[in-house]
């Protein structure tokens, strides 16, 4: 399976919500870590579900999480159950990147903290920011954010992506994981 991307499945009005709340919330995220420090890379950039204050917020992401499952079923067209162990927003200051790598396992056979994801999404809030390229080196592949855009892959070594390092603004996206380890599922 190759990446698979669905343009315009978030409102433009709803990425605007999303980024204001966001922007009047920060102190919910707390501080952000440094790009180069593998211990906080993600202090203060990710908020998850159950952390969102606003039924209307939280009502958005669960929409877009059931069209991501939605998609995912009429691709795959497996029967088992997904459900989603992580649906979160998260920000992307100027200077921070993604080296590729894969949701569910590691290159080099290390254990993998989160073996059960078998696909991984992102969907992008906005695009007035420059950088921030998600990239598929094994692939050859590339898409460029665009507002409301969804894009789904597998956890596995042949998927591995990365992001190119934001080198101006901030870049906003909703993520999301899915495994089909119901003992993994976020509750929503």
């Amino acid at each position: 399976m190759n990446p698979l991307y669905f343009p315009n499945q978030i409102a433009l009005e709803n990425s605007d919500r999303i980024i204001a709340y966001i922007n009047n919330h920060l102190e919910d995220f707390g501080d952000i870590g440094k790009p180069t420090n593998r211990d906080t890379y993600w202090d203060g950039r990710n908020i998850h579900y159950d952390q969102i204050q606003d039924k209307e917020i939280q009502n958005i992401l669960k929409q877009q999480l059931n069209f991501t499952i939605d998609k995912l079923y009429a691709e795959i067209k497996r029967k088992e159950p997904l459900y989603p162990d992580i649906l979160s927003i998260c920000r992307w200051p100027e200077g921070f990147e993604l080296l590729p790598h894969a949701d569910a396992a590691e290159p080099d056979g290390r254990e993998h903290p989160f073996p059960w994801r078998t696909y991984g999404s992102v969907t992008f809030l906005n695009e007035d920011f420059e950088g921030g390229t998600l990239y598929y080196p094994k692939l050859n592949t590339e898409f460029s954010p665009k507002i409301g855009h969804t894009v789904i892959h597998k956890g596995d070594l042949e998927h591995l992506h990365g992001v190119t390092k934001i080198t101006k603004g901030t870049r906003y996206t909703v993520a999301s994981f899915f495994t089909y380890d119901s003992s993994k599922c976020v509750n929503l």
